[in-house]
């Protein structure tokens, strides 16, 4: 489960936090069941349920574990902050 608005009474904006790795060069999101687990995650974004991605952001060593990263508290808050945004911005 992951952050509902209040100004967004039929959940079209669910948001979460998304891992992001750098394979080769290219950024690739950590979001599938299959993925390995990790504990060096250091650049996360905000994802929304409508297809939203925030920029990334560098982030304090994280772990990975499948459909979860586990950030830490002023880490969370700040892509909580890019994903209010974007939903405040989308509903006015």
């Amino acid at each position: 489960m992951g952050w509902n608005h209040k100004h967004d009474p039929d959940g079209l904006h669910e948001g979460f936090a998304v891992a992001v790795v750098n394979r080769d060069g290219l950024f690739r999101e950590l979001c599938y069941p299959d993925a390995e687990a990790r504990n060096d995650i250091v650049v996360a974004q905000a994802g929304c349920d409508c297809g939203w991605r925030s920029p990334r952001v560098p982030v304090a060593a994280s772990r990975f574990r499948p459909f979860v990263l586990l950030l830490s508290d002023a880490d969370e808050q700040r892509i909580v902050q890019l994903w209010e945004r974007h939903v405040e911005a989308e509903l006015g």
